[in-house]
């Protein structure tokens, strides 16, 4: 008993696109139009299955544990973004923002800056002073080493850029060499598989159509095996009645 092999993928593919993208393996079995309704019903059914929340659809998942939760400062500043009504805010006049208790008061706080001088009870301290007096040390100290940035940036900050800007363009210059001879190497590795795989198509083929033949056969063998069964339980069935 034979019959008609089914076309091989390489096939398939060859008179649609005309070619195609090395395969890991050629397999004909999803070429038949009974394998590809099964698998589309089994995909449909999976997506039938699946009903996703329309609201909280991340609420069954943890709360993400924040490295920042013991500073201060950060904690403040992500309770205030994370409980602001985005669509409130826009829509609220200046004065109501103002009543926002998470509003930004300050963009900067400049006060750690100030040299304040003793007041009051401490005009007559001497250690009050002595603090003051190390606090404007410090803060003069601050500014100098900001103006000594600002004239080195000033003096080279042109040239430091310049080169800053030539070994991102060597690096860029490198990768997309790299990039592109990965590419070169790929295609090349591609077009030795498709090559492969072209010249094993037609032993494939000719296995494939005598596994084919195989099954057939073995499904004739299985149909009158079972022919035999039943026409030898009837024979047993009659004569069980004639002797009776």
């Amino acid at each position: 008993m034979s019959s008609t092999p089914s076309p091989s993928i390489v096939e398939s593919l060859i008179e649609k696109v005309g070619g195609y993208e090395a395969l890991p393996l050629l397999d004909t079995e999803y070429n038949h139009p009974e394998v590809q309704h099964m698998v589309l019903t089994m995909v449909q059914e999976e997506m039938k299955a699946f009903q996703p929340p329309k609201d909280n659809y991340l609420s069954a998942l943890p709360y993400p544990k924040l490295k920042f939760s013991n500073a201060q400062g950060f904690a403040q500043e992500y309770e205030r973004i994370r409980n602001q009504n985005t669509n409130k805010s826009l829509a609220s006049s200046a004065a109501g923002e103002a009543k926002d208790p998470y509003a930004m008061k300050k963009s900067v706080d400049m006060s750690r800056y100030n040299v304040p001088a003793p007041k009051g009870a401490l005009l007559e301290d001497a250690q009050a002073w002595r603090s003051a007096v190390t606090n404007a040390r410090v803060q003069l100290e601050h500014q100098q080493n900001r103006l000594m940035n600002l004239e080195l940036e000033s003096e080279y900050g042109e040239e430091v850029w310049q080169a800053y800007l030539a070994s991102l363009e060597g690096v860029a210059t490198r990768t997309t060499t790299l990039a592109e001879e990965a590419l070169k190497e790929k295609r090349i590795i591609n077009s030795q598989r498709l090559s492969a795989q072209r010249a094993s198509a037609p032993t494939l083929s000719k296995i494939t159509g005598k596994r084919s033949e195989a099954l057939m056969r073995v499904l004739a063998l299985q149909g009158a095996v079972s022919q035999l069964e039943a026409q030898h339980a009837q024979n047993a069935v009659n004569k069980k009645h004639k002797t009776k």
